[in-house]
């Protein structure tokens, strides 16, 4: 196989996974209709645990799943269908990006 061709593969198969995740946390936010942060997201869309600690996985296929939940994440806002707010978290004071579902998106 051609290094371009495997390229190509490669790249079909990340949108793939990709869009698989995208629709998972799309149609999650959509039913919740409230801001989420992509930990919160992890645990309870794809039941991913995280150390408390710097929100660390627990795993190699964990760390796989939060690339591909970031990815979806980018893919969400770039279409559109989301968008990303800081809002500060009530505990530690600081600014944690969150998601939500825009309210004018189409199925």
């Amino acid at each position: 196989m051609t290094q371009k061709k495997n390229k190509e593969k490669v790249r079909s198969s990340y949108q793939i996974i990709a869009a698989r995740y995208a629709d998972k946390i799309e149609s999650f936010l959509r039913k919740e209709n409230q801001p989420y942060s992509e930990p919160r997201i992890a645990k309870l869309v794809f039941n991913i645990a995280l150390t408390k600690e710097g929100n660390i996985p627990t795993s190699k296929r964990d760390i796989r799943s939060l690339s591909n939940i970031k990815n979806a994440l980018k893919i969400l806002v770039t279409e559109k269908k989301i968008i990303e707010s800081l809002i500060e978290d009530p505990r530690t004071k600081e600014q944690v990006m969150h998601y939500s579902i825009v309210e004018n998106a189409t199925t």
